[in-house]
């Protein structure tokens, strides 16, 4: 079975997310009749409890804005510049601390906002979109219809059709207890904290972080992510069953592990009723073709074959990126069919080009960092050409990988960051 890539080219895409939006915006502009599966409306997303709270790049907005996706131009400035890193092992005293900016602002956009407005603007644009909660024997249907359907949703039972890929799945389960929240009233009285992500580490419990958000509103808020390891210190997630409880817990957080954001935080509330959210996310690496009971394929994009810790912020980045290389993909082709084994290949290259250093990036974050991390912390301690140099590597880890292997390559990072030397690569790149 294959995609004919001609003059009727056709695709049902399952699940209007971020990922399915954008491949969606990107197929119809090149021409393909798409039908988008989507199980709500633009109105039901916005009455929604929060999504997901994940942050993209600049190189990552570009690769929506040349899908077609223009909704950032619409929306207030609260971008983030950069980063705050504190470690702390009593919660107390801070151990290490630096700042660092990216290369561009990072937009971080509640996820109902996000969806809602790219889902109006995809019907307004003409697109069709079918409300409806989709099933293995509606992919039948479509798959005998269309050239191609592509499943968009990491969650429920469509992506369990997708094997695990054993070999690139580091994890059993979650590395971490996580809870979400979108709040307003937080305090950053330091004119050097303005637009600042704040990484609180603890070595032994886990981390807090908050930073910039466009809430669904338009509105500037923060939101805060908890990321608690199983069963430690931090775990108080038990029993909360509502969005104020969620609040103290996290502020109780603070105090304990965060100490010196324990007054920045102290008077934030929710940013709606429902602004929170709580959960556990076991990474992991899918197959990227499952095939349904007809034999039929069907292919699976963004967080279905790639599941991240939120803890780098990198998979809605991730997945903006694989969307991209395949859209350039598909437009490449003229003529002859797409297999099974052509789409295969084609996430073989991207995981060995881009998407195995979204996954290993993700991961440095929830481990205890090796000797050539340390060197990179304690570099950007002494230097903050250093320390801008390595948070930029948020924008594309693969620019950092070179660096992380031993203490000497860490070294020559800080060396060539003190030199002004621009990051680059190791080979080509999108």
């Amino acid at each position: 079975m294959g995609i004919m890539i001609g003059a009727a080219r056709s695709a049902t895409i399952v699940g209007a997310g971020q990922g399915g939006l954008h491949l969606a915006y990107g197929l119809m502009a090149s021409g393909w009749k798409v039908r988008l599966i989507a199980d709500r409306t633009p109105s039901q997303y916005m009455n929604l409890g929060a999504l997901s709270g994940h942050m993209l790049q600049q190189r990552s907005i570009a690769k929506e804005r040349a899908a077609g996706i223009d909704l950032y131009d619409s929306l207030i400035n609260n971008s983030a510049c950069g980063v705050d890193f504190a470690l702390s092992a009593n919660g107390v005293d801070i151990d290490m601390h630096f700042q660092g900016d990216f290369e561009a602002p990072a937009i971080a956009v509640d996820t109902r906002l996000k969806c809602s407005r790219a889902l109006e603007t995809f019907i307004r644009r003409q697109g069709n979109v079918v409300y409806h909660s989709a099933s293995v024997r509606d992919l039948e249907e479509w798959a005998e219809q269309d050239d191609a359907v592509f499943v968009a949703t990491g969650r429920g039972a469509l992506s369990g059709l997708f094997e695990l890929d054993e070999a690139r799945t580091v994890y059993e389960k979650p590395q971490r207890e996580l809870l979400l929240l979108i709040v307003r009233g937080i305090q950053a009285p330091r004119e050097e904290n303005v637009g600042r992500i704040k990484f609180c580490f603890n070595p032994e419990h886990g981390e807090l972080f908050y930073g910039p958000q466009v809430h669904f509103t338009n509105t500037p808020v923060h939101q805060v992510l908890v990321e608690a390891r199983p069963g430690g210190a931090m775990d108080r997630f038990a029993g909360i069953s509502d969005g104020e409880q969620a609040l103290k817990v996290a502020q109780s957080l603070f105090v304990d592990f965060a100490g010196w954001e324990a007054d920045n935080v102290s008077g934030m509330r929710l940013a709606d009723p429902k602004a929170w959210l709580r959960g556990a996310v076991r990474p992991l690496v899918r197959k990227p073709v499952a095939t349904l009971p007809s034999g039929r394929p069907v292919f699976g994009i963004g967080d279905v074959l790639m599941v991240l810790d939120p803890a780098a912020g990198q998979g809605g980045n991730a997945a903006a990126w694989g969307i991209d290389d395949l859209l350039k993909g598909l437009r490449e082709l003229d003529g002859p069919v797409v297999r099974r084994d052509w789409y295969e290949d084609r996430f073989e290259q991207f995981w060995e080009r881009e998407g195995r250093h979204f996954s290993t990036f993700s991961n440095m974050l929830i481990e205890p960092p090796n000797e050539a991390i340390q060197t990179l912390f304690g570099a950007s301690l002494r230097s903050r050409a250093v320390a801008d140099r390595l948070v930029s590597t948020f924008a594309h880890p693969k620019v950092l990988m070179s660096y992380i292997d031993s203490v000497e390559s860490a070294e020559r990072f800080a060396r060539e960051a003190e030199q002004g030397v621009r990051l680059q690569p190791p080979l080509s790149s999108s």
